[in-house]
């Protein structure tokens, strides 16, 4: 298994979104930004030794095995693991999503949340969103006066996942005017949780092949 840090994950994540066509290190690098040419073409060609991408007659490369990535980025950053912000409102789930989208800061839904918008499914009141690491505390301010409380995770229903690096909100992508997080690390995260989210994540995967 290819050892994979934040930045790695960023990589993963855009190929995923790039996943039916051909590509360059130079247009990888460019696009995602951030990144420095040798590390990038080290990693990818790990991936291509690997057999998760091929060589075009082009000399670009091009994704074979998206199940084997996203099944990585889910053992490697366990959902349970990550660092989370919980609270609880008296909302259903549509209204929590519709509060995080009228704050206008930077947010990116997943799990089940983004799941509903890509192929709803499991019904359920938990909303979990990435936020920007230096946002973190405006948005604690601005949910508290919007009446959510700070709970314990098995009461909570609104989760902020704080993380660094820009491309969870660059590589974000908009439904119904919600951001969710790139598909392949919804279904990541999905599957990471196991049970019902894994079982969200197959339906999710079956509907747009």
């Amino acid at each position: 298994m290819i050892k994979l840090t934040e930045k790695r994950q960023g990589v993963i994540l855009w190929i995923l979104e790039n996943k039916n066509r051909s590509w360059s290190i130079h247009e990888l690098c460019t696009s995602l930004g951030g990144l420095t040419y040798p590390s990038t073409y080290d990693f990818v060609n790990h991936l291509l030794e690997a057999g998760h991408l091929i060589r075009t007659q082009t000399r670009e490369f091009m994704l074979v095995n998206t199940r084997a990535l996203i099944s990585q980025l889910a053992f490697t950053f366990p959902f349970k693991a990550k660092k989370k912000s919980s609270f609880f409102i008296k909302l259903g789930m549509k209204d929590k999503m519709s509060l995080l989208k009228d704050i206008k800061l930077d947010y990116a839904l997943t799990a089940f949340a983004a799941a509903e918008l890509l192929h709803p499914y499991v019904k359920t009141e938990k909303v979990h969103a990435y936020v920007r690491t230096r946002d973190i505390e405006t948005w604690k301010k601005l949910l508290t006066k919007k009446n959510a409380r700070p709970a314990y995770e098995d009461e909570a229903n609104l989760f902020l996942l704080p993380v660094e690096e820009n491309y969870y909100f660059k590589l974000s992508r908009k439904i119904h005017g919600f951001s969710i997080s790139p598909p392949g690390l919804v279904l990541a995260d999905l599957i990471s949780i196991g049970g019902l989210g894994e079982e969200h994540a197959k339906v999710i995967e079956e509907g747009v092949r």
